[in-house]
C-alpha cells in the first residue's frame, strides 16, 4: 500500500461487507472480484465469509493469499465473531466480508443473517443489486432495505447486469433521489455468469478473470469503497461499556417497601406511596 493508512489513528479499521437483497444477485462475483482487484493494487486484503460456507472461503484465499475466516452467529457467540474479525484483520489494509443469501435471511427470521454480522461488527454494507429489466422500481426496493433496520449502515449500492450507459444513469438517479451512494455498476456479460456450485469443486480454478477486474476498475468506485470505515474496537468497547454501566445502575435500584421509594439509574427518586396518597386525596 502507498501512503494511505488503513488503521486510521482517529478510529476504525477499513472494511465493508458485500451483501445483496437475494441470492443470485452477483455478490459473490463482486466480492471476489473486489478482493482480487484490491490485492492487485498492493493492499493486504483480509477476506471473511458470513456463515459456515467453506467453498467461497477457498476462492477468497486463492485471490487474497490469506486464509478466509468464517463469521457465524449460529455456531458461535457475537463476542467470538468480533474477536475473529479484530484478530485476523489486525494487520490488513482492508477487510472484505462476503455476505450470504439475502441480507436479512437467517435461520430464524434475521437471526444468523448477514445483517446480524453487520450489526455485530458495525461494518458498512455495500448492496449488490440485480438491476436487469428494472429502473426506477429499484427506488422502492432500495428504500425498503435502507429503512427496514436502522442499526446497520447501508453505505451504498453496486448495480449488476446493467444493460447500457442510459440504464446506468437511470439507476444513479434512483440513488440520488434516495441520497444513497452509487458505487457503480457491472454491465451484462456472459463471461461474468457463475455456474452452479457443488461439493468437490476444483479450487485451483480461478473464477476472477481479467475482464472482471477491468470492468470493476472501469465502472466501480473501488477507491471510495477502500476508505469505508468499520467502527473501531475501542468504539465498540465504549458502546458495550455504556450498556454494562446502564444495567449495573439498574441493578442498584432500591425498592423500600414502606414508602416504595425508587432510586433510578439517573439518581432521582420517586415516592410512589406519597403519590398514591395524593391521588386519593384529590378524589
Amino acid at each position: 500500500m502507498t501512503n494511505t493508512t488503513i488503521h486510521d489513528r482517529q478510529g476504525g479499521r477499513i472494511g465493508f461487507m458485500v451483501a445483496a437483497p437475494t441470492s443470485g444477485s452477483g455478490k459473490t462475483t463482486v466480492a471476489r472480484g473486489l478482493m482480487a482487484l484490491l490485492t492487485e493494487k498492493g493492499m493486504k486484503v483480509q477476506p471473511f465469509k458470513c456463515g459456515p460456507d467453506y467453498i467461497d472461503t477457498k476462492f477468497h484465499e486463492a485471490v487474497c493469499r490469506r486464509p478466509s475466516i468464517n463469521l457465524d452467529t449460529f455456531m458461535t457467540t457475537t463476542e467470538h465473531v468480533r474477536e475473529l474479525f479484530d484478530r485476523y484483520g489486525a494487520d490488513a489494509d482492508v477487510c472484505v466480508v462476503e455476505g450470504m443469501m439475502g441480507l436479512f435471511d437467517g435461520y430464524d427470521r434475521d437471526s444468523g443473517s448477514s445483517y446480524e454480522i453487520a450489526r455485530v461488527l458495525d461494518i458498512p454494507v455495500v448492496l449488490v443489486v440485480d438491476a436487469k429489466s428494472a429502473a426506477y422500481s429499484m427506488a422502492a426496493l432500495l428504500s425498503g432495505f435502507v429503512n427496514f433496520r436502522k442499526d446497520i449502515r447501508i453505505a451504498g449500492v453496486i448495480f449488476n447486469k446493467v444493460g447500457s450507459a442510459r440504464h446506468a444513469e437511470m439507476l444513479r438517479q434512483v440513488c440520488d433521489d434516495l441520497q444513497l451512494t452509487c458505487f457503480g455498476y457491472l454491465p451484462k456479460s456472459a463471461a461474468l455468469e457463475q455456474g452452479s456450485r457443488y461439493l468437490g469443486l476444483d479450487f485451483s480454478q480461478q473464477p476472477e478473470t481479467q475482464e472482471l477486474l477491468k470492468l470493476l476498475e472501469e465502472h466501480v468506485d473501488w477507491q471510495a469503497m477502500s476508505k469505508l470505515k468499520v467502527s473501531s474496537l475501542q468504539s465498540r468497547s465504549l458502546k458495550a461499556s455504556k450498556f454494562r454501566n446502564l444495567f449495573s445502575n439498574l441493578k442498584q435500584q432500591k425498592y423500600e417497601s414502606k414508602d416504595c421509594v425508587i432510586h433510578s439509574a439517573v439518581g432521582s427518586s420517586v415516592n410512589l406511596n406519597a403519590s398514591s396518597k395524593a391521588m386519593r386525596a384529590e378524589r
